[in-house]
């Protein structure tokens, strides 16, 4: 599942891409509409890959910053389906807190037994929601090192102006806000604990 979502964003943008420089290298079209082409190319990819005057540039951008650019958006569409995948864990790790031991137990098992057998499932339960959280934070880290390496991300339109130069900070030219799907997460885990009045006496 995380990595048929990784898959998807890739395959996604390599196909825009990919059409991109072949409508690049065909164009013979007016200056007009080359300024039009243009235009759509800051518009769509300027804020991760920067702002351009000509064709001729946009190609060579897309040459070399394109397979980069494909890659981060894999990682970061993997990244979100890892945080989802540690919400989840997360609230089964808070369910295996709060049942009782004696669930964890059959009639003919001794009470330390089944303390011991509950101890065993939050442990489990936790180390799975660990795993998942270093997970996302890998994958997160892979997505920042391709942006430092291939200066995307931060990029200002001087049309704007703003200093037209790239930063760490800024839209990738992506969808997704790491901020903003760790909130929605966070959400979901409130949500989950407003509806479970006993969560809230352990907190």
């Amino acid at each position: 599942e995380v990595m048929d979502e990784g898959a998807k964003a890739y395959g996604k943008a390599q196909a825009e891409i990919s059409g991109y420089i072949t409508k690049i290298e065909t164009f013979n079209g007016t200056k007009k509409q080359e300024k039009e082409l243009v235009k759509e190319l800051n518009s769509k990819y300027g804020e991760a890959l920067g702002y351009y005057n000509s064709l001729s540039q946009w190609k060579n951008v897309l040459v070399t910053k394109g397979e980069a650019y494909c890659q981060m958006l894999l990682k970061e569409a993997e990244a979100q389906a890892i945080l989802n995948k540690y919400s989840e864990a997360f609230i089964a790790l808070e369910e295996a807190r709060h049942k009782k031991a004696s669930e964890y137990g059959h009639w003919y098992t001794t009470k330390a037994g089944d303390e011991q057998r509950k101890k065993e499932a939050i442990e489990d339960a936790q180390n799975t929601a660990d795993y998942w959280m270093q997970a996302y934070k890998d994958k997160m880290a892979e997505a920042q090192s391709l942006k430092n390496d291939f200066n995307i991300g931060g990029h200002t339109d001087p049309k704007s102006g703003g200093s037209g130069k790239s930063g760490k900070s800024g839209k990738s030219g992506s969808d997704f806000d790491p901020k903003k799907a760790a909130l929605e997460t966070q959400k979901a885990i409130d949500d989950y604990r407003s509806q479970n009045d006993w969560f809230g006496n352990f907190l």
